[in-house]
């Protein structure tokens, strides 16, 4: 979310470290280089299909500086699988979401925190979850390129066609 502004190396680190998934909010879609293998990009009602895949099978989620509005979590069903939940965040009440464990404070004072204990025993990456994840960033990259390749649908230019014509 908003609130992990600033937090960008901290949160690519912990997501190395545990083999995790880069899910990003609306309003954050620039914190994390989307070249970075692990972001999955957005998920929710304006996702991709990428970062809603990873949503959908998430064991565990961190939400950090996220608020849990309907566009991000599909109004609270997109995480179904998820047992368990983090949230960091500077406002106590959006700590309190998803009835996860609340952790109150700055993002990347939190998540530099949490590298430091998981350092000590690092956990072994899921190497089939991270192809997984590699397998989704190349479906929803097919699915924007196809769009480019094609960029008029009913006299119109598609927006990924307009976006990469102005870069």
């Amino acid at each position: 979310g908003g609130g992990s502004r600033g937090a960008c190396e901290a949160i690519k680190a912990l997501a190395r470290l545990v083999g995790a998934a880069i899910i990003t909010g609306p309003v954050a879609m620039d914190v994390v280089e989307s070249d970075c293998p692990l972001n999955v990009g957005a998920a929710g009602s304006k996702g991709s299909i990428s970062g809603n895949f990873a949503a959908e099978q998430a064991t565990l989620v961190i939400n950090v500086g996220g608020r849990g509005v309907c566009q991000s979590d599909s109004s609270g069903t997109l995480f179904a699988r998820a047992e368990a939940f983090i949230n960091v965040n500077l406002r106590e009440i959006e700590a309190q979401r998803y009835l996860g464990l609340p952790v109150v404070g700055d993002a990347r004072a939190a998540l530099e925190e949490m590298l430091e204990v998981l350092r000590t025993e690092p956990p072994s990456p899921d190497a089939a979850w991270l192809e997984a994840i590699a397998g989704a960033r190349r479906q929803w990259q097919d699915y924007l390129d196809d769009f480019v390749r094609h960029p008029v649908i009913d006299g119109k230019l598609t927006q990924p066609a307009a976006i990469k014509a102005i870069d």
